[in-house]
């Protein structure tokens, strides 16, 4: 690039934007243009072609385009992605967006799968235009704002300095942004954002990741951070992007309030669903969806609650069911848990939802799988407020199912082809970040109708039954499972 094109970078751009991603990163900047044309006269030498910018993607006028179309005062989330598409006249400056009349790249396409799966698409568009979305608030960026046309990631080390800087200097914006984080390149900047914002990660939309190559709940068409977005815009009182054609309801995020005992309840409010409708019919459950109706409550053992042995947390789960197995069925699910100190506990409806191959929307076993989903999330921090969890002290971690299905699921199964998919993949996830921390077992445990005579058994049936009343209660049901 030469001094004429340097100049015109910026062209168009406001002030207060140039201040932070000129000004304040002078030397950064400096570098990554000085590496890149170093790259790109090495490039044309390799290849026998004179040195032209011609050979670059994007073309030096639309380098910085994400910010001539999202002034960094009106930013309110960041898509951050990789680096320019390297296909010739693909690459706009705006990240998966290509220009009109241009063949929709087979990223951009996987979007529009999971923008149609979350309800933000009605009809798939004949274009890969998504500059209404930087129009709305939506900095598009790329970790490398350049590359060489055929050529993925040829200018990866010359940009990430400046864009590590361009991150640094968001995150001293005075607004809240929530930070879309897609594929590793991206997720290595989580590092740089503030706790005052927001990150949501999900793998790349690119078929060469290979969770897009079959249908798991890792698959792009079930990625849920445009969903949470709106979550968290709409719960912060702003308005939600429309990332699509339409725009699906939107529920707020969990609300927290102390009580007088100074107990933490967290309270998730319903998620409207359509499903007497084609799109709701059609809308494929794998993807997990933190936002179930429960209550979530913890404080200090009480003289009623089971404590087993110190230095182990015992978690409990069960779910129920009405129904089971049956269109109209309804089930629940519970978790109690206690270090012999502390306990939290909770419950909820398990959300309907339309399962391939399946007669039913919800079942026994989606309860007890996500009691067990529920219990872990609520362990690191998810629906705790701030994210603190009870001062739990332990050593290592039970968890106590009546539910040999689930155990096996969590435990042994392959996912690919297995039913709920959409609970068991995540709860492999959370189990494996517990045991970088230290031994996660489980225990099959059949219930009884009766206390068990020996201390051990007797403690594992209370604390079953614990979880079992929690279920009953949110059904209507009594201890017997009669209709209150």
């Amino acid at each position: 690039m030469n001094t004429s094109h340097v100049s015109n970078l910026f062209s168009g751009i406001d002030d207060y934007t140039k201040e932070r991603i000129v000004r304040n990163l002078k030397p950064q900047l400096a570098k990554a243009l000085r590496d890149v044309n170093t790259h790109l006269v090495t490039h044309c030498k390799k290849m026998g072609k004179p040195v032209s910018v011609e050979l670059m993607s994007p073309q030096p006028g639309q380098i910085m385009e994400a910010f001539r179309r999202c002034s960094l005062q009106r930013v309110r989330v960041v898509v951050v992605a990789q680096d320019p598409f390297i296909n010739p006249g693909e690459a706009t400056g705006l990240c998966f967006s290509v220009p009109p009349g241009v063949k929709i790249p087979p990223s951009t396409r996987n979007m529009y799968a999971c923008l149609e799966h979350s309800g933000f698409l009605k009809t798939t568009p004949n274009h890969g235009d998504l500059s209404h979305w930087a129009d709305q608030g939506v900095l598009m960026l790329n970790c490398a704002l350049t590359t060489v046309l055929g050529t993925s990631n040829a200018h990866a080390d010359a940009w990430a300095e400046y864009t590590d800087g361009i991150i640094k200097q968001i995150c001293e914006l005075p607004q809240r942004v929530i930070f879309i984080l897609l594929g590793g390149f991206a997720q290595k900047k989580a590092k740089l954002i503030s706790h005052r914002h927001i990150k949501l990660m999900w793998g790349h939309p690119s078929p060469v990741n290979n969770a897009n190559k079959s249908d798991n709940p890792r698959h792009f068409k079930y990625c849920d951070v445009f969903t949470k977005t709106n979550q968290h815009l709409v719960t912060a009182g702003d308005t939600p992007i429309m990332f699509g054609d339409t725009m699906p309801t939107i529920s707020k995020l969990p609300t927290v309030a102390i009580d007088d005992d100074d107990t933490v309840v967290v309270t998730f409010s319903d998620v409207a669903t359509d499903t007497s409708s084609a799109a709701g019919a059609n809308a494929a459950p794998y993807v997990h969806s933190t936002v179930y109706p429960g209550t979530y409550t913890s404080g200090q053992v009480a003289v009623t609650d089971p404590a087993g042995a110190k230095n182990t947390l015992f978690i409990f789960t069960d779910g129920g069911a009405i129904a089971n197995g049956e269109p109209q069925c309804e089930a629940s699910w519970g978790f109690y848990m206690t270090d012999g100190v502390y306990t939290a506990r909770a419950s909820g409806r398990v959300e309907p939802k339309f399962l391939p191959g399946c007669k039913f929307q919800a079942s026994n076993n989606r309860g007890e799988l996500m009691a067990i989903l529920h219990a872990l999330e609520y362990l690191l921090g998810h629906y705790a407020a701030g994210g603190v969890v009870p001062a739990f002290t332990y050593n290592n971690i039970m968890i106590i199912s009546d539910s040999k299905y689930s155990i096996e699921g969590i435990e042994h199964r392959d996912l690919n082809g297995k039913m709920n998919v959409d609970l068991i993949g995540p709860a492999k996830d959370y189990v494996a970040q517990l045991r970088k921390r230290g031994p996660v077992k489980f225990n099959h445990v059949h219930s009884h109708r009766s206390a068990p005579e020996g201390a051990v058994e007797r403690f594992y049936w209370l604390g079953n039954d614990v979880v079992d009343k929690l279920c009953n209660a949110v059904l209507g049901l009594d201890d017997n499972k009669k209709r209150i």
